[in-house]
């Protein structure tokens, strides 16, 4: 009796001893995987991130004694990815420190959210001189089946088209341990792309799934440029959502003009632009029209990154995060280049063009 209770004590020991082993290994293996990700990646650990840059998240002031500039956008103009110091705004305000610069941009962000943001900020009696509204190939396709306002005129953002669903909308749904653990983080995107893609065969999923899926031809968020008939724009269609877009940022422009702030807009290409289209874009041409009666100023960086192009072969390597549609530093780089020089030049056309006036005044 004596010897079976040790034999199944020892046996009871020594499950719990494989069992507290194999829980170790796992423990070890799961906590060296997470440190590698933060050697390797360390801006995107969710548990050992770096506290966010100085200069990136600051409160602003609602009264500033210079010109302050307000940058509208998505996740191109926020700099997905990369230190604020690296992306155009970063650098566009590293180059004019006599200003104050607001990047008041967030990943997803569309018309329909620059109209109701500046309303919100103007409301508030913040100071805005003047407005620089960078559009996305993508807000086409946001406007189309992701954004409506209600009957009270709030923003909704919501999958207005079942068959066609927000990836942002679902990853912020993910369950609480892929937003603790990078490791577990990274199973999930990947489970979660792969199922998005399934469903949507390309229509929106297809943004980040490596090079071959990302700059594809019909991927739908920017395929509508030089694609008349591209999947996921719902009951509204291209042409709706191109005239959707445009009523906002009239809107917009009605919003600013009552305050007397000026407004320009800037375009940029993505990956299938440069790979399909042309520097003459449906894109640019839609814009460049409406800037006509409107804008302070059109900053068109199609050219620029067209030049480039031709003259690199491996331009998608160099512009942007390989396997992405976004742009790296360097690429950010670029377009910083030519918003520079281009902001530099208008200053320089409006203080003559001052001084023209003044001149004739006194005469």
């Amino acid at each position: 009796m004596i010897n079976a209770r040790r034999q199944s004590f020892r046996g009871v020991v020594g499950m719990l001893y494989v069992v507290g082993v194999n829980i170790a290994v796992f423990t070890t293996q799961f906590v060296l995987s997470e440190l590698a990700v933060h050697l390797i990646w360390p801006r995107q650990n969710p548990w050992l991130r770096p506290p966010f840059e100085k200069r990136a998240l600051r409160v602003a002031d609602p009264v500033y004694g210079h010109k302050r500039v307000l940058f509208l956008g998505d996740s191109f103009t926020e700099g997905l990815g990369i230190p604020y110091e690296q992306t155009f705004v970063g650098r566009f305000a590293a180059a004019f420190p006599q200003l104050d610069v607001l990047n008041a941009v967030v990943s997803s962000y569309a018309p329909s959210v620059y109209y109701a943001k500046t309303k919100y900020f103007i409301g508030r009696g913040l100071q805005i001189d003047e407005i620089v509204v960078y559009i996305d190939v993508s807000d086409v396709q946001d406007e189309a089946i992701f954004y409506r306002f209600d009957e009270s005129d709030h923003v909704q953002e919501g999958n207005f088209d079942e068959r066609c669903r927000s990836p942002e909308l679902l990853f912020r749904s993910a369950p609480w341990c892929a937003r603790w653990s990078y490791t577990l983080e990274l199973f999930y995107t990947r489970y979660f792309l792969r199922m998005i893609s399934q469903e949507s065969e390309g229509g929106i999923g297809s943004l980040s799934m490596g090079p071959a899926s990302a700059y594809r031809r019909d991927g739908a968020r920017a395929s509508w440029t030089y694609d008349p008939n591209p999947a996921c724009y719902g009951e509204m269609g291209v042409e709706g959502g191109i005239a959707k877009t445009l009523a906002l940022l009239d809107r917009l422009f009605g919003l600013a003009s009552k305050c007397n702030i000026p407004i320009s807009v800037g375009v940029y290409p993505w990956p299938q632009q440069l790979l399909y289209d042309s520097e003459e874009s449906r894109q640019v041409r839609v814009w460049r029209e409406w800037c006509r009666g409107e804008c302070r100023h059109f900053f068109d960086h199609f050219p620029a990154m067209f030049a480039y192009k031709r003259e690199h072969a491996s331009f998608l390597r160099d512009l942007f995060i390989w396997g992405d549609v976004h742009y790296n530093a360097f690429g950010y780089e670029l377009i910083a280049r030519d918003l520079i020089a281009d902001y530099e030049k208008r200053q320089v056309r409006e203080r003559n063009d001052t001084s023209f006036v003044h001149i004739r005044q006194a005469q």
